[in-house]
């Protein structure tokens, strides 16, 4: 019993006999193997840690901010959408707008040109030996009402020229006709006394028209009769400066081509202007072209506008010398006291209010 039990403790503490161990393990004290075991311990349990936070990092809030961003990338491609076909509503609206004021224009144009073309041959079929005698007959007068109340007046000698009788009878605020050759200038020139711009935007006929009609200034007096009987021996002389109004349309009409008087060239090429009052037939030679403005009434300078008599010399030289200053070129053409002329007058825009003039004298 004895060496069975030494035997044993001798094979656990005794040193075995024949064994040969080549490059031992060192052995390590106790406390460093539980430090190690402890210090790869926390280090997996950090690794762990860190992995799931950061799982929990995409399969948490990443993964909401991308469905977010899904969201809004949805949201802006709808926005999107909606403004593209909002500005394609716009664009074709505006591109049918433009399309019909046109089309409405072209229509008011053509019109215009086939008003305009009937009063011209209205007057050039008329009988041009006839006259046409007022006597003691009533007829309409030149002054139109704003109720489209005609007033009448018994007309006495003189004679209203035959060419003009059918259209004094179908407006009688027609006051004469104007006309340039070798232009569009050939159009009938109201007059209303009670209201200037009463045909701004009317035509002949009193219908609206972007074109309306030349406008003699209510200051200018065309005169009743003929230089022949003194406009009815003196009594309805004409004033010394008649000044005429036209809208400067874009397509040429009325005014619209007045300012080709700018290059001397063409104001040689067509430096008559005709003006047929009702009872005779006048003509002008340009004098001067100008550019000016509406002033303010406080404005103190020279406002071609604002002369239609000069009472005596020193007014008409004053306005004579300025509208000379004026004059893009020379036209050669001289005046005095006591000629009469004609202004054509028209909207220019190298100003504000900026105005395009010709000037003619009478010499006929």
């Amino acid at each position: 019993m004895e060496e069975k039990a030494r035997s044993i403790w001798d094979e656990v503490d005794a040193p075995k006999e024949n064994t040969v161990e080549e490059n031992p393990i060192p052995e390590q004290p106790e406390n460093t193997s539980r430090r190690l075991f402890e210090d790869n311990t926390d280090e997996d349990s950090k690794t762990t840690k860190e992995e799931k936070r950061s799982s929990a990092r995409v399969s948490g809030p990443e993964f909401k901010f991308t469905l977010q961003k899904d969201d809004n990338a949805e949201k802006k491609g709808l926005l999107s959408i909606v403004v593209i076909a909002l500005c394609a509503i716009v664009l074709v609206a505006s591109l049918a707008g433009i399309f019909v004021t046109i089309i409405h224009r072209n229509r008011e144009l053509k019109n215009s040109q086939a008003e305009m073309e009937r009063l011209r041959n209205l007057k050039d079929l008329s009988g041009q030996d006839a006259e046409f005698s007022g006597g003691a007959e009533s007829v309409l007068e030149g002054n139109f009402a704003g109720d489209d109340t005609l007033i009448k007046k018994d007309i006495e000698d003189p004679k209203i020229m035959e060419k003009y009788k059918a259209l004094y009878e179908e407006n009688p605020d027609i006051i004469g006709w104007l006309t340039i050759d070798d232009t569009v200038i050939d159009y009938p020139v109201m007059q209303t006394p009670d209201d200037e711009e009463y045909y701004l935007h009317l035509g002949f006929d009193r219908q609206y028209s972007d074109n309306g009609c030349l406008i003699m200034d209510t200051d200018s007096n065309v005169g009743t009769g003929t230089l022949e009987d003194d406009y009815k021996g003196g009594s309805d002389r004409p004033t010394d400066n008649l000044i005429i109004h036209g809208h400067t349309m874009k397509n040429g009409e009325m005014f619209g081509d007045l300012d080709l008087y700018k290059d001397k060239s063409y104001a040689d090429a067509h430096k008559i202007i005709r003006f047929d009052s009702l009872y005779e037939s006048r003509e002008y030679e340009v004098i001067a072209v100008f550019y000016s403005q509406v002033y303010y009434t406080t404005d103190d300078c020279f406002k071609y506008y604002k002369f239609f008599d000069a009472a005596n010399q020193a007014e008409f030289d004053d306005w004579y010398d300025n509208i000379k200053e004026l004059s893009l070129f020379d036209t050669g053409v001289e005046a005095q006291f006591g000629d009469q002329f004609i202004t054509l007058s028209c909207c220019a825009y190298h100003v504000e209010d900026g105005r395009f003039v010709v000037v003619g004298k009478r010499i006929k």
